[in-house]
């Protein structure tokens, strides 16, 4: 699992430090106003919603385990912090709805952004 969480920095890292643009589908991410662009609509995002889209449209099509955003974000895995990130990926299946093309799936296994 390290070594994953390892591959998994290195290529965000890589990512992340280009434009504050992120584009999937037809959502547009502004990672410096923390705003989510949909087809219908702009949400203003928190700090942890940001950083969970970050790490989902750079892993595009690419399953991640419920472990991979817990042990990167929030440092464990534990009840507590699955529950809160459970909320917060509630909140961006929301509004990732309001594009057709994209799809944030599996509950109770992991994410995978499919567009």
């Amino acid at each position: 699992m390290e070594a994953l969480l390892a591959q998994l920095g290195r290529s965000a890292d890589k990512i992340e430090t280009g434009s504050s643009h992120r584009k999937s589908g037809e959502c547009e991410l502004d990672t410096v106003k923390q705003q989510l662009r949909t087809p219908k609509d702009s949400y203003p995002l928190s700090y942890k919603e940001t950083e969970l889209l970050i790490l989902l449209f750079s892993h595009r099509n690419i399953f991640l385990e419920r472990q991979v955003p817990l042990l990167k974000m929030w440092g464990d895995d534990s009840f507590y912090n699955a529950r809160s990130m459970d909320v917060f990926m509630s909140h961006l299946r929301k509004m990732l709805k309001d594009d057709p093309s994209l799809h944030l799936s599996i509950r109770g296994a992991g994410y995978k952004l499919i567009f």
